[in-house]
């Protein structure tokens, strides 16, 4: 199968094979989709109990700063090699 990806992600992968995180861009591509469906199926699992959650009441204010302050933490993080 082939598979065209945006020229930011062809950059991407060619960054990860050459700082040697990666043996190819393919295998960048397969990891990021391993961890698209791994992340989509964890979502998954925590919304039932989650939209449960806020039916009974039990629901928190979202703290939009403190969201981003964890993302960008973890965007820090993830800039070296992924695995």
């Amino acid at each position: 199968m082939n598979v065209s990806i945006p020229p930011e992600f062809e950059a991407f992968a060619r960054e990860q094979v050459a700082a040697g995180c990666y043996s190819s861009e393919a295998e960048v591509v397969v990891d990021a989709l391993k961890q698209y469906l791994a992340d989509r199926q964890a979502l998954l699992e925590l919304l039932d109990p989650a939209i449960e959650q806020l039916e009974r009441g039990e629901g928190r204010p979202f703290d939009a700063e403190d969201t981003k302050r964890r993302g960008r933490e973890r965007r820090q993080r993830a800039s070296a090699c992924p695995r």
